[in-house]
């Protein structure tokens, strides 16, 4: 999966968070709110943006401080850049908020 290397590791009181395919809390991706260890939640998922630094659209969910943040209300209030957003966070998703 795109993106998962640079992630950042997920804490041991996470058991599970940040493997691909595994549920997360809010809370845990909260704490996830560096640019170099960056996660957003959208539409009930979260995702693993902090590798995607610098790709088209995605410099103004980081540098708006969305990381750790649910960034589901930005991304709707896009206009001709909601597509690409989305298409760029489908490759970093890595699983369903809890």
């Amino acid at each position: 999966m795109a993106g998962l290397g640079s992630l950042g590791m997920a804490r041991a009181d996470a058991p599970g968070c940040g493997v691909p395919g595994s549920a997360c809390s809010e809370a845990e991706v909260a704490t996830h709110n560096t640019v170099r260890n960056c996660w957003v939640m959208y539409s009930g998922a979260y995702y693993a943006a902090g590798s995607f630094v610098g790709a088209n659209g995605a410099v103004a969910v980081l540098s708006s401080g969305w990381c750790g943040r649910d960034v589901t209300v930005y991304v709707v209030g896009l206009t001709s850049a909601k597509p690409l957003v989305k298409d760029i966070l489908a490759s970093y998703r890595v699983g369903p908020v809890q």
